[in-house]
């Protein structure tokens, strides 16, 4: 308890770093019961993991003591302060729907440049040093919340991320949108999207709806104009849902030629009937990762005989990455596919935590120029390949 007239409060003069995980029963760090900010004047770093029932960072009082004031969702209000903050950490916080409502104190979070979660207006308007956003597994409706009471609703928000690279929305399954009113939204230096499981957000789009040369403000506009964006991208994860959205002719396919690493990403337990014939817009694909359960790798049903087409769409493959494929029976691909001729350029294939595999099942030319084969967590797997197959890693350099 502090003298009466002060307007803030500092706590641990000392403290850098701040973790808070995994705590079932915590409902709030500390209480205050009085109208001050409380400041946490050294903490640089902050994570906050796996806390169920926590609503408010500071649990907020009536002047009497005796009734807890709702926060409404907001972890943090504007009578919290952390004036060197540099990296924040949030996740599984399922009480938790945005960081802030309220508009914040000028020196309240002055040196964030890290962000996990969503946040005001007035604050993703201005955000310079901001280069990485991730934002996954909880329950946020929107990224960006609307403009504070007071503002002009009708006019169309801008927002400039001038210098994020990396952006990741990851089983988010309530978000509807980026930002609910008329906006514009620019990424100059992104290179790395993540975007998997939230879909009831709209995160493609070839234009924005006008009426007579504005901006319908009835539907909210995508997370992206592809136009702008995907033609700089190098490293994109999708899920089967957006990969479908892409697939079904509305976007150019040449909107991926920079494209260098591309994984496919799920964990449902059904099987997807990903082709890959999707992968033919990527030109320059080096990487390619799938992680979730498909039905065939090649060959797949419609497509039998286009091993010609494969060859020419997966070409400049270097590394193939393959988790999680419990619905691939006994071997990767089929026997009579010539895995050779449709990577001829593969250097490092991994295959991981397939289940229901007895060998890999190549044929004699498969991997000519493979230099690395990292195998493991194959619950059923005999032996790896056969003698024949091994005689034919001429580069083969770890195993």
């Amino acid at each position: 308890e502090e003298s009466q007239a002060a307007t803030v409060l500092s706590l641990f003069p000392q403290l850098k770093s701040l973790e808070l995980k995994d705590l079932p029963h915590l409902s709030g760090f500390c209480s205050n019961s009085q109208n001050k900010v409380i400041e946490f004047p050294f903490l640089k770093s902050m994570t906050i993991y796996n806390c169920p029932i926590l609503e408010g960072f500071i649990c907020r009082y009536t002047s009497e003591g005796n009734q807890r004031i709702s926060s409404h969702g907001d972890l943090f209000d504007n009578k919290v302060a952390f004036p060197r903050l540099e990296e924040m950490s949030v996740s599984y916080l399922s009480k938790m729907k945005m960081l802030w409502r309220n508009p914040l104190p000028p020196n309240s979070f002055p040196k964030l440049q890290e962000l996990r979660n969503v946040f005001p207006a007035s604050i993703a308007q201005d955000l310079p040093q901001l280069g990485y956003l991730h934002i996954f597994h909880c329950g946020v409706e929107e990224i960006v919340s609307k403009l504070e009471e007071g503002s002009d609703w009708e006019a169309t928000a801008n927002f400039k991320f001038d210098r994020l690279c990396t952006l990741t929305l990851s089983n988010l399954p309530k978000l509807k949108c980026f930002y609910p009113g008329k906006h514009i939204t620019k990424w100059p230096m992104l290179n790395m999207l993540e975007v998997v499981e939230c879909g009831k957000m709209k995160i493609f789009g070839t234009q924005v709806n006008t009426i007579n040369g504005q901006l319908d403000s009835s539907i909210h506009p995508p997370l992206f104009l592809v136009e702008k964006i995907i033609p700089k991208l190098q490293h994109l994860t999708l899920d089967s849902d957006y990969i479908a959205m892409i697939s079904d002719g509305q976007f150019s396919s040449s909107l991926f030629h920079e494209i260098k690493t591309f994984e496919v990403s799920g964990d449902g337990a059904e099987p997807i009937d990903f082709r890959m014939s999707f992968l033919e817009r990527f030109y320059t694909l080096e990487n390619l990762t799938i992680s979730c359960n498909v039905k065939e790798l090649f060959c797949t049903e419609g497509e039998t005989g286009n091993e010609e087409m494969y060859a020419g769409t997966l070409s400049t493959i270097r590394n193939l990455k393959l988790e999680g494929l419990n619905n691939l029976k006994d071997y990767l691909w089929k026997q009579d596919v010539q895995v050779g001729h449709i990577l001829p350029k593969l250097e490092t294939l991994e295959v991981h935590d397939c289940d229901n595999l007895i060998s890999l099942g190549s044929s004699s030319a498969s991997f000519q120029n493979l230099t690395t084969l990292d195998v493991s967590n194959c619950k059923t797997m005999k032996y790896l390949d056969t003698c024949l197959v091994f005689q034919g890693m001429a580069q083969l350099k770890k195993l």
